[in-house]
């Protein structure tokens, strides 16, 4: 999980230099940015954790008068 987080981040940092290399005007620079964040955006959804589906589908709101709390079944 931390290691998708990590390529998350890198990513952000490689779109943003790719965004300074359009405004520039030098296409291989955002060539070359362009493909490390399609590479780390595939990794960090390959690394990332899978979702279990295991979650309960029947919940609802208990309120008792004073708070309010999500009962599942």
């Amino acid at each position: 999980m931390m290691l998708a987080a990590t390529l998350g981040i890198l990513g952000l940092v490689l779109a943003l230099f790719c965004v300074g290399g359009f405004m520039e005007g030098d296409m291989t620079k955002v060539g070359k940015f362009g493909a490390g964040f399609v590479l780390c955006a595939f990794l960090a959804i390959m690394t990332g954790a899978p979702h279990s589906g295991g979650g309960s589908q029947n919940c609802h709101i208990d309120w008792d008068g004073r708070a309010n709390s999500e009962v599942c079944d």
